[in-house]
């Protein structure tokens, strides 16, 4: 799996990540992304590929748009300007690490708002 940080601001801001990998920084892109969107749409999405449910899937923001295939996926960034591969699993295990994180953050706000 490729590497990358967690980046947040404060407990109450949705934190963000940065890829290390130059050529990979195009995900980054997905710290815009809605929390409900990642965990609730995409991730089911991405499983249902993963187990053969689903040939393909898209997902993304803005300019930037994921191919998700079971072996090999394709980053499409500035609307098909560029193109990069990356294997299927590496971009699955990341984004269910993140998924995960989201989640964990998302329940602690939910929790911190019923405390106010």
């Amino acid at each position: 799996m490729f590497a990358y940080k967690i980046n947040v601001q404060a407990p109450k801001y949705k934190p963000g990540f940065d890829i290390v990998d130059v050529k990979l920084s195009y995900l980054n892109e997905l710290n815009s992304c809605d929390v409900n969107y990642i965990v609730e749409e995409v991730l089911p999405n991405l499983k249902k590929v993963i187990s053969g449910e689903l040939a393909e899937y898209e997902f993304g923001y803005d300019a930037t748009i994921i191919d998700f295939y079971k072996e090999k996926s394709v980053i499409n960034y500035n609307y098909f300007e560029d193109t990069v591969e990356i294997p299927s699993e590496d971009l699955y295990r990341f984004m269910c690490e993140w998924g995960a994180y989201l989640t964990r953050w998302k329940a602690e706000q939910d929790t911190n708002k019923d405390t106010q």
